[in-house]
């Protein structure tokens, strides 16, 4: 069986130099590579991690065309034009109309795709006949006679009547994203390789470890879930909600009394997840927690001490 080099972080969320740190001769060739393809090439380029890549540069701006709508989607947050559909991309606008409740300064936004798939829409929920009524966003006249033609099926009669507003400086952005079976196996896979670098392959490689394994490599989700996103901060300096770093925290705890090995994820210090390796350990119980810091910015590596 052919091995490979395989970095414990994937390369996508940065790069250490000569503290890179990586397995050798823990995972063969076609799982490494069935790994970057499948798991972490599309994790990387959709969902909250695509978005922080771009964010901390380690994504160029010139790619943001790259991502993956489908796992993620970005709204405005606020000002005149809240709730309006945005993309992550470079230039372009999603063609779209906002339809203001009634009694509400709320507005539901469909895309020019949703409306094309709709047989009808719920009429009585919504003021369209008000000054500020329907928005309507597109970038060309062709696309606007589309949407209006649109809302005609619909039942809806657009009329202009004014522009929007622009927007003055920054708008916060409300982002939605995926968190599904890839994220998770991204993660666990993360857990499983720091794990085995700090305990030693031959240690992961027991019975023990076998769900985990099949999860990861064939999305065989043992029951309860091993991999669950949580609220806990992973950081002392961090409890009372303020953030002292963006880099990366992995964390492998000491085997806990009901016998669990445990490990924590949180790429960019944003969402951390909870990876249960092992759910009934059978060895030796091992008192001893890991855990490093990936600070991609100044790609440097540094341990974290457990509390006492």
């Amino acid at each position: 069986m052919k091995f490979n080099k395989d970095h414990v972080i994937p390369e996508a969320f940065g790069t250490y130099g000569s503290q890179t740190m990586t397995l050798t001769r823990e995972v063969c060739w076609d799982c490494n590579a069935y790994f970057g393809d499948n798991i972490e090439l599309v994790v990387a380029r959709g969902g909250l991690e695509a978005i922080e890549r771009i964010h901390h540069g380690l994504k160029p701006m010139s790619e943001l065309n790259q991502i993956n709508r489908d796992r993620i989607s970005a709204e405005l947050g606020d000002g005149p034009m809240v709730g309006t559909k945005i993309e992550p991309v470079t230039h372009g606008n999603i063609p779209q109309v906002g339809l203001k409740l009634k009694n509400k300064e709320k507005r539901d936004h469909f895309t020019l795709n949703q409306l094309e798939g709709m047989e009808r829409l719920d009429l009585e929920r919504y003021d369209t006949k008000a000054t500020n009524g329907i928005l309507l966003g597109a970038d060309t006249r062709e696309t606007q006679n589309h949407l209006i033609s649109e809302l005609g099926r619909l039942g809806i009669r657009f009329r202009e009547t004014g522009r929007a507003p622009g927007a003055n400086g920054r708008l916060p952005v409300d982002y939605s994203f995926v968190i599904d079976s890839l994220t998770m196996r991204m993660m666990a896979k993360i857990a499983f390789s720091y794990s085995a670098k700090m305990r030693g392959g031959a240690y992961l490689l027991k019975k023990d470890f076998d769900e985990i394994r099949r999860f990861i490599r064939y999305d065989e989700r043992p029951i309860p879930r091993p991999v669950k996103p949580t609220t806990k901060q992973l950081l002392r300096n961090e409890l009372r909600g303020w953030r002292i770093t963006d880099g990366h925290l992995v964390v492998s705890d000491a085997v806990h009394p009901g016998r669990e090995l445990v490990a924590h994820v949180s790429l960019f210090n944003q969402l951390p997840y909870r990876i249960v390796l092992c759910s009934s350990y059978s060895g030796k119980i091992i008192y001893r927690s890991f855990g490093h810091h990936f600070d991609f910015k100044n790609k440097t590596i540094s341990e974290l001490y457990p509390l006492a």
